[in-house]
């Protein structure tokens, strides 16, 4: 991403106001602030998104000072959120003006400090700015911080301009979908998309609530007619519009909605499962339209007929994906009484960064025309065709689905692969019961019964919404977890297994997705305020050494500290990254979180050399989380000291995580990560000695073997003296080199690999 600068190619100014508006709201909700908000530190894509900077990152070596609130002027003064709001009220400035603020002014730090201190200058905005963009700025520098805007309030603000200014092309929609829109062009998959994935519906529900943008009400977006056309239907058509530089599907409708529509439902009740409306236009008119989030995967006919067919395909999804997500979509919609009355693969649509979604429907009551028509008969339910009477339309919906799993499973328009039949024929087939689409042989039994179970003849045999959601929910490819044997051989067995199968069901934790998606700083946020403090225990109430034990109707395993480690310190000490402590005991005693796990080292000897890794457990996404945790633990002034592929777990809860500072592998999984200089004896383990032991871990995750598998005499001789490690691919040789630098003092700091790690990540 490069900086938002005045020369490059100008963004809406209320694009980049409200996602640094929205980024503030996001710290000071969880209790944060930035501190060194400036203009050098918002950044841009080439996909144009704007993010503003990690707090605390800021470069050393360009001044804050003209961003600087006057109440942090004086010395000592702390950082609040109320000075991220000057700080932002002088962006704006810039933004209106395309110029640095006080540009116009020759003064050093020491006039520039007087004159907005004492005399209250504040940088100037142009002519011709819009007096409620003034009347903003003027608020967010206030010289009295609590008559400052909040950062809510501010986006409130930017989000009714930007529906007042729908049709001004330079300032339109973009910004007020721009949390939505924006966040999602990312080439990443996003928390939201990982809960979705990994079946946490909690979870989903959560990052869905704090993310979603409610829709608008706008005039009608302009040049319409000169839009690339979708498709067309006979209620609708779809067009891609690109609103400032945004790609968005518009659908134009035939006729006004039926007082039933479910789109009037769904407008006030976003679902992540549901194509998000960004805005609504004329909705009492004759021909009301519908914008909404573009994917660019195209729809799920499209997708099957390229698979079949064996050509490329722009995304990648699994029967058991799609049918999971639409199948959410539905308990969604039933769950408020609503019926979708479109279920088929024509209106799921695909994204490369938006996953999967069904498209919302204008349908509320079927035509008898609609009911003839060869692109809607096959997932029409007997009862409809019938025509003898109400229909219950979440029923018909489930019979839908059916058709929609056959599809699924044999890539194949329903009915595709029998004799073509007339359309009476096709109804008569259809309600007698002696029609129905047909599975591939090689369809597993589980999948062909859930088929058969939704294309029931009576409607109140079929299953529902929630049924299919708990079906398909254990099917789902990215669950499940494997754990080590140490765990399985130890205590009652069955007592065991049922407590790893039960946390096993819970999915990723909140800050575990962040850290998947590369959001290490949200990790770091929703990790603390998850947290509780570490309990303090007597050393004869641990249970067994080594053995997992329920404490608290949590599972936990007492294990032995180093006796050089700080057990004070390690009982204040928190990470995302780092197994969690449960409790602390003198001399050298800890209960530590007992989760289905399996060592770095038992996943890489289960992939050879030369087998590519998953791309969630890439070696960049890992080395990117051990350098996370590294830094966390030399933060808080302690020393790792046994970092080894044995001491990095992974889990189907926590992700990414190494074990707590002090806790050992066996002698001989620490002998070859360990640094020259302790194994010489010249000095004792320290940060320098844990970067050396990463060194080693990145030599292991690109080569997947073991660093210097030698008998103890000679691998103890090579470390001592400075013989060349494995070889690491061009990527991140030199990274590695650095690391393994026979001189503590040349070696990176966990930052510094951190920083290199996440470039490659991005």
């Amino acid at each position: 991403m490069s900086k938002v600068a005045p020369a490059e190619q100008q963004l809406p100014k209320l694009h980049v106001a409200i996602a640094m508006a929205r980024a503030l709201a996001d710290l000071h909700a969880a209790g944060l602030f930035h501190g060194s908000l400036s203009s050098h530190g918002v950044f841009r894509s080439t996909e144009r998104v704007v993010k503003v900077g990690v707090p605390g990152t800021s470069d050393p070596n360009l001044s804050t000072l003209p961003w600087t609130a006057p109440e942090r002027l004086g010395m000592f003064a702390p950082c609040t959120p109320e000075a991220d709001i000057y700080a932002l009220g002088v962006i704006l400035t810039e933004l209106d003006t395309l110029r640095a603020p006080f540009a116009e002014e020759r003064w050093n730090d020491a006039q520039l400090m007087t004159a907005v201190g004492l005399h209250h200058c504040r940088p100037r905005l142009t002519g011709d700015c819009a007096p409620w963009y003034a009347a903003l700025v003027n608020e967010c520098l206030h010289p009295d911080p609590t008559k400052r805007p909040t950062a809510a309030t501010i986006v409130a603000t930017l989000n009714d301009k930007m529906a007042a200014n729908w049709d001004d092309a330079s300032d339109a929609p973009r910004t007020d979908a721009g949390r939505h829109l924006q966040i999602q062009t990312e080439h990443c998959v996003s928390p939201l998309i990982m809960a979705i994935k990994l079946g946490s519906t909690r979870v989903v529900d959560a990052l869905h609530q704090h993310t979603v943008v409610s829709a608008i009400e706008v005039t009608a977006p302009r040049d319409v007619a000169s839009l690339q056309e979708l498709g067309r239907g006979l209620r609708s058509s779809v067009y891609k519009a690109q609103i400032s530089g945004v790609d968005v599907a518009i659908k134009t409708c035939h006729e006004s909605w039926p007082r039933t529509c479910p789109i009037t439902a769904l407008l006030s009740n976003p679902s992540p499962y549901l194509v998000q409306i960004v805005a609504v236009a004329g909705r009492d008119m004759a021909t009301p339209q519908l914008v909404l989030e573009y994917m660019d995967g195209g729809n799920l006919r499209s997708y099957l007929d390229r698979k079949r067919l064996l050509e490329r395909t722009a995304v990648h999804v699994t029967a058991v994906e799609v049918a999971y997500v639409v199948a959410n979509a539905l308990k969604v919609l039933h769950k408020q009484g609503i019926a979708h009355g479109g279920v088929k693969s024509a209106n799921v649509l695909l994204s490369s960064t938006r996953y999967i979604k069904l498209d919302v429907t204008l349908a509320s009551e079927r035509t008898a025309a609609e009911t003839q028509m060869i692109d809607t008969m096959p997932w029409l339910a007997p009862e409809i065709l019938r025509a003898d009477g109400p229909v219950d339309g979440l029923a018909a919906d489930m019979y839908a689905f059916g058709v929609l799993l056959a599809e699924l499973d044999t890539s194949q328009l329903p009915y595709g692969d029998q004799p073509a039949l007339t359309p009476p024929d096709f109804t008569q087939g259809v309600v007698d019961g002696t029609l129905r689409p047909r599975l591939s042989t090689a369809c597993e039994p589980w999948y062909r019964e859930l088929t058969n179970a939704c294309l029931r003849d009576d409607p109140k045999d079929r299953l529902t919404a929630d049924d299919l959601v708990s079906l398909l929910y254990p099917r789902l490819a990215t669950r499940g977890a494997d754990w080590t044997e140490t765990y399985l051989k130890a205590g009652n067995k069955l007592r065991l297994q049922a407590a790893l199968n039960a946390s096993s069901t819970n999915g990723l934790a909140p800050w575990a997705m962040a850290a998947l998606a590369g959001q290490v700083p949200l990790a770091r946020i929703l990790h603390a305020a998850q947290t509780t403090a570490t309990d303090t225990i007597v050393e004869q109430d641990l249970p067994e050494l080594n053995v997992p034990a329920e404490r608290d109707g949590r599972l936990v395993v007492h294990r032995r500290i180093h006796a050089h480690t700080d057990l004070a310190a390690l009982a204040s000490f928190t990470s995302p990254f780092v197994v969690a402590i449960e409790a602390t005991a003198a001399p050298h005693h800890v209960l530590v979180e007992c989760l289905p796990a399996k060592s770095l080292r038992c996943f890489l000897d289960a992939h050879p050399q030369g087998n590519k890794l998953p791309p969630v457990l890439s070696k960049f996404k890992i080395a990117s989380i051990v350098a996370n945790a590294m830094v966390d633990v030399h933060a808080h002034g302690l020393v790792h000291g046994h970092l080894s592929s044995h001491n990095v777990v992974l889990s189907s809860a926590n992700y990414v995580q190494i074990s707590a500072p002090g806790l050992a592998a066996t002698e001989d999984a620490l002998r070859a990560p360990t640094a020259p200089e302790v194994l010489s004896g010249d000095s004792p383990p320290s940060c320098a000695s844990d970067v050396y032991a990463l060194g080693v871990l990145l030599t292991e995750l690109d080569n997947v073997e073991l660093g210097l598998d030698d008998e103890a005499a000679a691998a103890t001789k090579a470390v001592v003296g400075g013989s060349p490690r494995d070889d690491c691919d061009d990527e991140y040789r030199n990274l590695v080199a650095s690391c393994l630098d026979n001189n503590p003092e040349k070696r990176p700091t966990a930052t510094d690999v951190v920083i290199v790690c996440e470039q490659r990540v991005v």
